[in-house]
């Protein structure tokens, strides 16, 4: 599992490390203090989970939200000292995936709250899957009812026109 932390804080990066040592857990933790750098390590490798912290030195990390959670290629969970509903509810609709209250508890559950997200993540991108099949199942029938529907007004004037041939040669 490959996690990129963005966060300034030293010490909160390090307390996620080591609560994945701590659960043995095989993850590869890379980290970034700014918006920017987690832009660039996105171009290099991309994560399969994201943990980022919401106020960033040269930004909030609600920028990096600026895809819709549909088209985004892994989940985005925001993490903050300050546990405000309005936030939390802004992240949500911006496309992260979960939001997270900064805590020594908190840290210590990291494993257990990126493997829940890796597996409602991978759920819920089943689901778009089953549902774009759906919808192109549902385009292919409906092409297929309107192709039906010009052959049949189509054959209905042939076959006059074919019965006025028959007349008329024979």
């Amino acid at each position: 599992m490959n996690v990129l932390i963005v966060d300034d804080e030293c010490a909160h990066i390090e307390a996620v490390r080591r609560a994945f040592r701590a659960a043995s857990t095989m993850a590869v933790v890379r980290t970034a203090g700014t918006l920017r750098e987690y832009r660039e390590l996105l171009d290099s490798v991309p994560p399969d989970i994201a943990l980022l912290d919401l106020n960033l030195p040269d930004g909030c990390a609600l920028e990096a939200l600026s895809l819709p959670q549909a088209a985004s290629p892994f989940p985005i969970l925001i993490m903050t000292s300050q546990g405000d509903e309005n936030w939390a509810v802004q992240a949500m609709k911006a496309g992260a995936l979960d939001y997270i209250v900064k805590s020594p508890g908190a840290f210590a559950d990291m494993p257990h709250t990126v493997e829940r997200a890796l597996r409602e993540w991978n759920s819920l991108q089943s689901c778009r899957r089953v549902e774009e099949k759906l919808l192109t199942a549902e385009k292919l029938a409906v092409m297929g009812r309107l192709m039906a529907e010009v052959a049949h007004e189509l054959n209905n004037p042939l076959a006059v026109v074919i019965s006025k041939t028959s007349l008329i040669a024979g």
